[in-house]
């Protein structure tokens, strides 16, 4: 059987009527490790709160690093997703709030830097790591770590004047030159909030916002209502001003809002839903691959993010080794793991596929998809929501006629949008690959039509649409299928 053969096998539909079992995780390297991620990230684990991860859905690796300053010259580090914990006085008070700390990785990545002690580095190149979205062979025009080494704050210098209330409009492109598009700015939460005067950097409502939240936590056994983060602690002081960028995220261009922080970096897509809007780059991830020599990250998106029993979910996995073994299995509200794990093997590009067809029957709530590489070890992580009913004003989607032809066209109608607001539009095939549609603006009954035209040789299968309005925020996805002459 041929490689193209067994990678189309590969994409067969995945379904939940299997034995649940418990997946491995890499275990916590100290109680005190633990207990910073469980305070916030247990309870995004545990389904309590709906809200982006700060560290990530588990640790990824841990082990001894050089540190000049730390007894034998080494210290205990952990990696997250989205950040390192370390702890570099394994006798010091454990009490404290800075007897764990987080590494400046963001800084080091972009000044080329490795910090083996309180002043002592080893010279790197600055990171050609996207800072988001796909991983650089997906997203060639995305800016990288590397774009921002003559824009970040390193040693004092590039302050910024403080622009209160003013909108950020500025784009930052992969080679580091910079361009204005006053249109991002009309969004509110793009307007500057605060002036951090430490480096000289301004901070749009977005982060700010995020930064400074209140909400569920765990302390002590305990949940109770609390600063979500100590914001210097958490990320260090802002090293550059805050940038749009288009870049791909799922094989689909957006625009999002970056700014880099000395250990995170915060980024703001507007289309994504409330809760996910604002999110932790995945500096561990970057910062590990980075530093040890692997190639690129995986990544794992997710469409339609919301559906309801009998929907197909799309899963795009990519970043992983050419033709190697890719784990997969499903977490239900409840924790459960589904599946631990199914195999399936990645492309000559490293790219794998899933279909997920929720049964009637699935439990509603937040679910998460996991893909680990076999070989690589590399893991990615999707969330997905399950509703029983949609939400009543999410956004409604008919096609004439339901099952075209290859070369046809399919009249697309659409309702429960706000009156003439812009409504954003992303087709996906069967295989998965999505693409962005000319967006449309809905009529003062907060409708909309448009016209889709298949090629020739467009793919067999389902397809889906999905729709958001820009300023309702609603959204709709609805199905396709395109069958033989």
């Amino acid at each position: 059987m041929n490689r193209r053969l067994v990678s189309l096998l590969a994409t067969l539909t995945l379904l939940l009527a299997l034995v649940p079992e418990k997946a491995l995780a890499e275990p916590f390297a100290d109680p005190a490790f633990q207990r910073l991620w469980a305070r916030t990230d247990s309870l995004v684990a545990s389904q309590l709160v709906d809200r982006t991860w700060y560290w990530g859905p588990q640790p990824v690796w841990s082990g001894q690093e050089d540190y000049q300053e730390s007894p034998g010259g080494k210290r205990l580090v952990q990696y997250f997703d989205k950040a390192r914990m370390e702890i570099t006085n394994p006798g010091g008070e454990r009490s404290s709030p800075w007897f764990v700390t987080t590494g400046l990785l963001v800084r080091d990545m972009v000044a080329g830097t490795v910090q083996v002690g309180n002043s002592a580095v080893l010279s790197r190149t600055p990171a050609q790591i996207t800072v988001a979205g796909d991983p650089l062979k997906d997203n060639p025009n995305a800016p990288t770590y590397a774009t921002f080494h003559d824009l970040a704050s390193l040693d004092g210098s590039r302050r910024a004047a403080p622009r209160i209330g003013q909108p950020v409009t500025a784009v930052v492109h992969a080679d580091g030159s910079v361009t204005e598009n006053p249109a991002l700015g009309n969004d509110p939460a793009a307007r500057i909030a605060y002036y951090d005067d430490n480096l000289g950097h301004n901070i749009p409502q977005a982060f700010w916002s995020f930064m400074n939240q209140t909400g569920l936590v765990l302390e002590d056994g305990v949940y109770r209502n609390a600063l979500l983060i100590d914001w210097v602690f958490t990320m260090g002081y802002p090293i550059t001003e805050p940038y749009w960028a288009r870049v791909r995220v799922g094989g689909v261009e957006r625009d999002v809002l970056i700014q880099l922080f000395q250990r995170r970096v915060l980024t703001y897509t507007p289309t994504n839903p409330p809760g996910w809007q604002v999110e932790m780059g995945n500096v561990g991830q970057h910062y590990y691959q980075w530093r040890y020599g692997q190639a690129q990250a995986a990544s794992l998106s997710v469409s339609p993010k919301v559906g309801a029993p009998g929907d197909e979910f799309h899963f795009v996995g990519t970043g992983f080794t050419p033709w190697e073994s890719v784990g997969f299995w499903a977490t239900a509200p409840d924790g459960t793991v589904y599946g631990a794990p199914k195999q399936t093997l990645a492309d000559a590009n490293g790219k794998v596929y899933i279909f997920l067809a929720a049964p009637q029957g699935i439990p509603a709530g937040t679910w998460y998809m996991t893909a680990k590489g076999t070989s690589s070890g590399l893991t990615a992580v999707a969330s997905f929501r399950v509703q029983l009913e949609l939400a009543p004003m999410a956004v409604g989607i008919s096609f004439e006629p339901g099952e075209p032809t290859p070369g046809s066209s399919v009249h697309v109608t659409g309702a429960n949008l706000a009156p003439t607001e812009v409504v954003s539009l992303t087709l996906t095939n069967p295989a998965g690959a999505s693409s962005t549609l000319t967006p449309v603006t809905t009529t003062a009954s907060g409708t909309f039509t448009t016209t889709i035209v298949l090629t020739p040789t467009a793919p067999l299968g389902r397809w889906h649409l999905t729709a958001v309005g820009q300023t309702s925020g609603r959204t709709g996805v609805g199905y396709f299928d395109v069958k033989q002459p």
